[in-house]
Order: C-alpha cells, then structure tokens, then sequence
C-alpha cells in the first residue's frame, strides 16, 4: 500500500496588527510568538496573548521541548468560531486560555504526532482537552485541575458510544464530547492509577517515539505498559473500547466495638445496566 502525505497550508491576509513575545527554552536563547490581530481586538486580547509563553513551559516540562522550536508559534485571528491548530501558527476564533491552551497542546498531539484514522482521534482531542487541564492545574494549583475535571464530567453525555470511535462516516461522530471529555477523563484516570512520575514520563516517550509520524491506539497503550511495567488491556477495553460507567449503590452499618470505637460494615455494588462491571481501584 502507498502513504499519500499532502503538505497544506493556510493563508490568513487583513490589514492585521502584528504583535510578538518570545518563548524562552534556554537563558540565551528564544523563539518568537508572532500574533496577528485585528486592530479593533488587540486590546482586548494583549492579556490573554502574554499568557502564550508561560504555557509553552508549561507544555514543554510536561510533554518535552515545544517541537518546532527552530521555527515560531503563535496565532491568526479569523472569523470563524473557535480554533484550528495550524502548525506553528494557531487561527483563532476566540482567546480565552483554554482555547489558547488547547489549540497550543495540538503542536504536540496532533500535529508533531496524529492519530493513524479517526478511529483514535481521542489521541488528539482527548489529549489536548486534559492540556486545557494541565494548565489550569499550574496556574490555580490542584483545586483548579479538580474543579476543570469536575467540569467536564458529563457521564450522562458518555453512555451512547466509546471513546474508540466505531462510526467514522458521520462528522458528529468523531468530534463530539465522549471524544473530548471522556478522553480528558481517561488520562486524568490513567495519572491516577500509574502515578505523577510515570505518566508524564509516558507521554514524553510515546511523544519521543512517535515524532513526525502517527499512532493509534494500541501504539499508545504499548507504550503506557512499557512503562507502567503492567498489563493495561483491562483499563483500555472497559475506559477506550467499551461504553458507560460504574454507577455504584453503596449501603454500611456502623456497630459499636468498644466504649469508645466502632466497627463500619460497608458494601459497594455496581448496578448499571448496559455495561460491563469495571474493574476499579478501590
């Protein structure tokens, strides 16, 4: 079989204000953030624009060196709503930080690496919705990262379908919320379960390993493994391939053991319906 690699480019032309901070990656040495703005909007939007660099460092402890430091990042204003993480250069619809964070995240997943098919586009939303996270994390500490989490748990929005997407020939089956925020949650899950230091050392090998090319899901779960140094084939079938979620009824007794301690009899069952039981860490 061939690969068909098509270079594209995106051309944005106005009379626009242009507008540069500078990303430091070394004391020396820095890389330029070019902003094209329109010069009705740049007042508004200088505060959010100077909050650039600070999630580039951000992204690069955790992720690894911004990958296209030889060259720039920044932003081109458009009319369109939203965002679309053209490389090195971000068009913009809005600038609020977390569009700002997760069109930047985008440079790393998406862009330096992409998902194989839209069966995985989770590798690239998912991931770039649990960076709008990240950064909510360093710039308002641990109750930000809990608050932005707790934000965007919608289990009621999860059910219909898996994060492994099954249906690729309807549009609002690839870029829908199950994709974005389930995928958030899923790796919010999976840092849970390997711990701060093995899973952002996972996502700066399977960066490493799949620079400039593309991964799929599998490629991604080998990685987790090789570094988690355990199976995850449970995790990945009930969180990636399979649907819903644990819905628990939990029931306790409290019994006096003494004058002055008790006993606590406790029992947690899962009662969906549709779904598997899932293995959880208790």
């Amino acid at each position: 079989s061939e690969m068909c690699i098509r270079d594209r480019l995106s051309m944005a032309i106005t009379n626009y204000t242009q507008y540069t901070n500078y990303y430091y990656n070394t004391v020396n040495d820095s890389m330029p953030i070019d902003h094209f703005i329109y010069p009705e909007s740049f007042s508004s939007v200088k505060t959010q624009l100077d909050k650039t660099p600070g999630m580039i460092e951000v992204y690069a402890e955790r992720f690894g060196e911004y990958p296209f430091i030889n060259e720039k990042y920044g932003h081109a204003q458009f009319g369109w709503g939203g965002g679309m993480e053209h490389q090195t250069i971000t068009s913009m619809g809005g600038f609020s930080d977390m569009l700002i964070a997760h069109e930047m995240a985008h440079m790393w997943f998406g862009d330096l690496i992409t998902c194989k098919d839209w069966h995985h586009i989770w590798l690239n939303e998912g991931f770039a919705r649990y960076a709008e996270a990240l950064w909510r994390e360093k710039d308002e500490g641990t109750i930000g990262l809990k608050n932005y989490m707790t934000d965007l748990n919608r289990p009621s929005r999860w059910r219909a379908g898996s994060l492994y997407v099954q249906d690729t020939s309807d549009v609002n089956n690839i870029f829908n919320q199950i994709v974005y925020d389930k995928g958030a949650w899923v790796l919010h899950m999976l840092r849970g379960l390997t711990g701060d230091e093995k899973f952002f050392e996972i996502l700066k090998r399977y960066r490493q390993e799949y620079s400039g090319g593309f991964a799929t899901t599998a490629d991604f779960q080998k990685k987790c493994e090789k570094i988690y140094d355990q199976s995850l084939d449970w995790f990945f079938e009930q969180w990636v391939y399979g649907v819903g979620q644990p819905h628990y009824q939990v029931n306790w007794q409290a019994y006096r053991h003494s004058l002055n301690s008790w006993k606590l009899k406790v029992a947690i069952s899962q009662i969906q319906t549709g779904a598997t039981i899932f293995r959880m860490p208790l």
